[in-house]
């Protein structure tokens, strides 16, 4: 794609056409074909132009005037010739034409009609897999997310720099340098236009900075300029022409001797001589630690297109360049800058999520795969290509080329053509951080407590706040420190790396303040096994005020529960759990006088099948066997349980979904403890209560469960009945599927039954939906998920 993007890696090149002599169609034709042929589509295009003077020119030679124009920058005019080419063809013919009709309609930020014709390209191939129908996709997702207008991680005011520095020829890769800006132009050797252009790199006076031609023959000419840390080398890109305006680049560098530069030194561990390599920049490498030198090519082995390559520096040579897999794309990838201040890797990229064209990014290093790669947005993104983008340090000018339609043409009939150099007045989009005080051991907010906020270890702010455990800050991207303290606590901090939260727009921190005061610890095991017991609800109350009692019930993924004690007070503590015997225990805070932290282990020994009393278990929604009226169910219950349970984050989503905030994290956790407190603890239960009943049936016991089942209100009365009854049948068959059948002979002779009635969904609170279009309440929220249960609510022993 895009084949004249190899042309702005290099230098522009545009080649003048001569006057024609050809008085036939076809010969010029001929020379149109000839021209694009060697890659001069400029030539190419002046010709096909003569040749659509004539009578009813071919769709065929419509396209190629098209493509012409296209690689030579000439997009509107592309735009239009790519239209007559699709609306004249025949059905079988010119299978691109309406793929590259919407890329030039993309390219100019014609976002309707680039939709229009990606869409009618895709309907033409829809039995096709290949580059082109996955880029169109690639594109529409685009053109969507352009036209959401995304809020840009920068607030800034652009300008194009004057003609002292523009010219009608291109200009491209800016820097800075001290007060110095240098940056990479087109130049006509003797201002002939017939001559093929050459790379020089100037100043803002316009003083030729470093310009090398080793051989005039060669065409070799220069572009791009980067300098290492300790300004003692300059690296460059020395190309020369191979076909037409294509061209193919080297990196070399240059020394700094006695105040000059030496001859190019060629850099062989960097430069793939079969392929072109291309905008050296100097910088911290993607691992966030060893400086080296990025630069692009589109050597063979990377992901496609131009990709980033990364030579790390090891003090006296550059190793084997990496390619930066994480953030190439099957497109291009071009023009890395590093910005040492943010410590931010900038580059353009066709191939990532943008308004058209060439769009610059940026990703904070160190580059992971789970880095972001945020658009730099709009206006220094526009639907034209946009690229070289150069940050100040002091983070606030930005430079950048682009050949967006304010640039100046080199011919303005076809609005063809070319980079001019663009500043940016940069200032950094803030991010809200919300940082949440709590009590380490209980969770508790804790008022009262102090919030300082570092930044190279100097204080940039400090609060106090009496009222709430909460503080709202706005801070720049980087990385800062945040620090929580309180008398009667230790302090608390935490480094916040503002560079990873690219486009959120509330970050929230939450700091634990761990009590000066003793802490205790209770762990519960199971007597037996020896394994963690979760889940159980615990009672601490002081014995000499047993008023005083505070009653926890821990989320059934812990056994741990961690809560602060007085020294001088003593504690009755109270143990229960579904399947268990009570424990009971004391502690007195005395006896633990020069220790700040408790740990006690509690094991509890196993109930009768009454102790698991009552034992709820839990079903999705209409499940089993939805959709019928059937009372059986060929599931087991435990074959029910692992879809329902899996599909925890899904009613997160869905219950949380149109809530914002403090509202919206409440509406999570409600659904996050009814999953794993209630469905997960159900399910654990009755594999407990299992085992327990194959001990007392081995003993003589003659048993029957009473269960009840019901339903939410969603559905209708006696469907909902027959449903609960479905849901006793799943646990009817768990009992005997059982071991392989362990239960089969005490079903058959009556010393195991179940007494089952479904109650459906009358027993639900009138609170409870049953509304067919809100699903959220009827559905996915925890009070309609809590009637879709059977119950083991008793235990008949005869």
């Amino acid at each position: 794609m895009k084949t004249a993007r190899y042309i702005i890696i290099a230098v522009l090149g545009v080649i003048s056409v001569s006057q024609s002599t050809a008085q036939s169609k076809q010969a010029f034709i001929n020379a149109a074909e000839e021209a694009f042929e060697e890659k001069n589509f400029y030539a190419a295009l002046k010709y096909y132009n003569e040749v659509l003077e004539f009578k009813n020119p071919s769709p065929y030679v419509y396209y190629k005037a098209a493509e012409a124009a296209r690689h030579f920058f000439a997009f509107e005019t592309a735009l239009e010739y790519y239209k007559e080419a699709d609306a004249l063809k025949d059905k079988d013919e010119l299978p691109l034409s309406s793929f590259y009709t919407g890329e030039m309609a993309y390219q100019m930020g014609a976002y309707e009609e680039a939709t229009k014709f990606y869409n009618k390209y895709l309907r033409e191939n829809s039995n096709a897999d290949n580059f082109y129908t996955q880029t169109a996709k690639n594109q529409l997702e685009s053109i969507e997310w352009a036209q959401q207008n995304e809020e840009p991680p920068f607030i800034s005011q652009i300008e194009k720099l004057g003609d002292s520095i523009n010219t009608i020829q291109s200009e491209f890769a800016p820097i800075k340098l001290g007060e110095n800006l240098i940056f990479s132009a087109l130049r006509y050797p003797d201002e002939n236009p017939e001559e093929k252009p050459v790379g020089v790199v100037f100043n803002d006076r316009l003083d030729t900075v470093f310009h090398f031609i080793a051989d005039e023959d060669s065409m070799r000419y220069q572009a791009h300029y980067a300098i290492n840390m300790d300004s003692t080398r300059v690296y460059y890109t020395l190309c020369q022409y191979t076909t037409g305006e294509l061209s193919r680049c080297d990196i070399y560098y240059s020394g700094s001797v006695e105040g000059s530069w030496s001859a190019p030194m060629y850099m062989p561990e960097l430069n793939d001589t079969a392929y072109s390599n291309t905008s050296p920049a100097y910088g911290i490498g993607p691992d966030g630690e060893t400086e080296g030198l990025y630069f692009a090519s589109d050597r063979i082995g990377g992901r496609g297109g131009y990709d980033i390559y990364f030579s790390a520096w090891d003090g006296s040579g550059f190793e084997a360049p990496e390619n930066l897999y994480q953030i190439n794309t099957p497109l291009n990838e071009l023009a890395p800058f590093y910005h040492q201040s943010s410590n931010t890797l900038f580059f353009s990229s066709e191939g990532y999520s943008g308004y058209g064209g060439l769009d610059m990014y940026q990703v904070f290093l160190p580059v992971t795969s789970d880095s972001k790669v945020e658009n730099l947005g709009s206006p220094l993104n526009s639907s034209f290509d946009d690229i070289y983008f150069f940050w100040e340090e002091n983070m606030k000018d930005a430079y950048f080329a682009s050949n967006r339609n304010t640039s100046y043409q080199l011919d303005t009939a076809l609005n063809a053509c070319c980079y001019d150099i663009y500043k940016a007045d940069l200032e950094p989009r803030k991010l809200v951080v919300k940082v949440l005080v709590f009590n380490k051991l209980n969770g508790e907010p804790i008022l009262g407590s102090t919030l300082e906020v570092l930044r190279s270890e100097n204080l940039i702010m400090e609060e106090t706040n009496e009222e709430s455990n909460e503080y709202i800050v706005d801070l720049l991207r980087g990385t800062y420190k945040l620090r929580a303290s309180k008398g009667g606590f230790l302090p608390d901090s935490t480094l916040l790396d503002m560079n990873q939260y690219a486009g959120q727009d509330t970050i929230v921190k939450r700091l634990f303040l761990t009590p000066k005061e003793l802490t205790l610890e209770l762990l519960t095991f199971d007597a037996v096994t020896r394994e963690p017991v979760n889940g159980p609800t615990i009672s601490v109350s002081d014995v000499d005020d047993p008023n005083k009692e505070n009653i926890y019930q821990l989320n059934n993924l812990t056994n741990s529960l961690v809560l602060p004690i007085d020294r001088d007070f003593q504690y009755a503590i109270n143990v229960q759990k579904r399947g268990y015997e009570q424990e009971d225990l004391m502690v007195n805070g005395a006896d633990y006088p020069n220790e700040l932290r408790i740990v006690k282990k509690i094991y509890l020994k196993r109930g009768n099948l009454e102790s698991y009393l009552v034992l709820p278990l839990f079903f999705d929604n209409d499940f089993p066997d939805p959709k019928t009226w059937r009372t059986t169910s060929t599931k087991t219950y435990l074959e029910t349980y692992p879809p329902y349970y899996s599909r925890k984050n899904e009613f997160k989503e869905l219950f949380a979904e149109p809530l914002i905030g403090q509202n919206k994290d409440v509406a999570e956790t409600d659904v996050e403890n009814f999953f794993d407190n209630e469905v997960l603890a159900g399910k654990q239960d009755l594999e407990r209560f299992l085992e327990q009943l194959e001990e007392e049936l081995e003993k003589g016991e003659n048993i029957t469960l009473v269960v009840s089942g019901f339903a939410s209100p969603k559905y209708l009365k006696n469907y909902n009945i027959n449903l609960s009854k479905r849901r006793i049948n799943t646990l009817k068959k768990q009992l005997q599927d059982y071991g392989d059948g362990l239960f089969e002979s005490y079903l058959r002779n009556g010393m195991l039954d179940i007494e089952g009635k479904g109650y459906g969904a009358e027993t639900a609170p009138e609170t409870v939906s049953d509304s067919q279009e809100d699903v959220r309440s009827s559905v996915y929220s925890p009070a309609a998920s809590r009637e879709r249960r059977i119950e083991i609510v008793d235990i008949i022993r005869k």
